[in-house]
């Protein structure tokens, strides 16, 4: 395991949070975001400065699963560790936050009714990541985008206060699962 997750777990991992301030918690977020390589600048001028906090929040959610479920290293402490996040999600849905990502997304949830479903349909990717390392036809590679990257999209349209027509959503999930694709093809070696 990394030293980077090992660092975060033992600070913030399912043995205690240390505890921190709603303020500290943002600051947290936007570091994380900030910090980490991704192909695409998560957090660019792009992003009006009303979205950045609400960006950062669901960022570092995706972050955070990710980790835990790409860089442990066990496929069984994964699905533990994977198991954890759900739980500190749901307690966050039900107003009992202790963990910093949480504590920066709660006030996301409130302000633009984000709902868990998105949230677990990406925790379930990375289970399924435990499980799954290849798929045999196109179609159910273009199924798992549509459970590691949709709800990612839909997730910033709410956030952004955009048009959530079918229409909308569509081009939405198609735009993530392209950006998903892209991404696996750059890391085939």
């Amino acid at each position: 395991m990394p030293k980077e997750v090992i660092s975060q777990l033992s600070q913030w991992g399912p043995d205690g949070c240390s505890p921190c301030t709603e303020a500290q918690a943002q600051a947290y977020c936007r570091s994380l975001t900030l910090g980490r390589y991704e192909n695409f600048s998560v957090l660019s001028s792009l992003v009006p400065e009303q979205l950045q906090e609400g960006v950062c929040a669901v960022y570092a959610f995706c972050r955070w699963a990710d980790d835990l479920g790409d860089e442990v290293g066990d496929a069984a402490k994964s699905e533990e560790l994977l198991s954890w996040w759900r739980g500190e999600l749901d307690a966050c849905f039900s107003g009992r936050a202790t963990h910093p990502v949480f504590l920066s997304l709660r006030p996301m949830i409130d302000r633009h009714d984000l709902e868990p479903t998105e949230f677990h349909q990406l925790i379930d990717a990375f289970v399924q990541d435990q499980h799954v390392n290849r798929y045999l036809t196109w179609d159910q590679v273009v199924d798992y985008c549509t459970g590691s990257a949709d709800p990612v999209g839909r997730l910033v349209l709410r956030i952004a206060g955009a048009d959530q027509s079918q229409e909308q959503l569509e081009h939405s999930d198609r735009v993530c699962t392209g950006l998903q694709l892209a991404n696996h093809w750059q890391d085939v070696q």
